[in-house]
């Protein structure tokens, strides 16, 4: 009697176990697999949304640069800065800044940079520059940069810095003081839809061939306009 009973019991666990998991059991360990899923699913689209952004403003921030090294370039050598002019037309705004200089082969040179922003796109805005010789026709606009956002002059001319030739000595008179123009040249760059990727960069670049922090009492560069 006993050893029916046993043999009975062990077959009813052994039944037990072939049936497997209840409904319950599976509805409950499907819902639980689904919320991993989309807790790791969150997880990796904010990594990609971070990473996109991320490299969104590298490119803005190289984009300046390169704009930044080219401005610099050209306007160190300047020996007059035209004050920045706006130009408006419609729903297009521009800011437009000459500057006579010095070219690669030491020609003085005409040089004009411009950003070009639209009403209503304020992600549309392009920095531009064109150059001419003399009394000769300008170059057509190059874009040397893109995304920018600026709903200013990007271009401002603060007070004169003084640049002593040499340092004094206790016996000598002060050296004389020379004052040179300088332009604190500002730009926003916005890359990207959502997340959106701003990169700002400002820097001041001092014209060292000016003889006067003052702007010049006549335009130097105005054969071409400022369109």
């Amino acid at each position: 009697m006993v050893v029916t009973r046993y043999l009975y019991l062990s077959r009813r666990k052994m039944e037990s176990r072939d049936a497997g998991y209840t409904l319950p059991e599976l509805l409950v360990a499907m819902t639980i697999f689904v919320v991993l899923l989309a807790v790791i699913g969150s997880v990796i689209t904010g990594m990609y949304k971070d990473l996109g952004k991320t490299n969104d403003i590298a490119g803005a921030a190289k984009q300046n640069q390169q704009a930044f090294e080219t401005f610099e370039r050209q306007l160190r050598s300047a020996n007059a800065i035209d004050a920045p002019v706006a130009v408006a037309s419609g729903a297009t705004q521009n800011w437009v800044l000459g500057f006579e200089g010095l070219d690669d082969q030491g020609n003085p040179i005409c040089r004009q940079w411009r950003l070009v922003t639209t009403t209503g796109q304020l992600q549309q805005g392009q920095l531009q520059q064109r150059s001419w010789y003399g009394a000769g026709t300008a170059t057509s606009w190059s874009t040397v940069d893109t995304g920018i956002t600026n709903t200013s002059d990007p271009f401002a001319l603060p007070a004169a810095i003084a640049a002593p030739s040499a340092s004094p000595s206790a016996s000598s008179s002060p050296p004389p003081v020379t004052l040179h123009q300088e332009v604190t040249f500002t730009l926003d760059n916005q890359q990207g839809k959502s997340p959106k990727a701003v990169a700002v960069t400002q820097a001041t670049v001092v014209a060292l061939n000016s003889s006067s922090a003052a702007v010049p009492s006549t335009s130097v560069c105005t054969q071409n306009g400022n369109s």
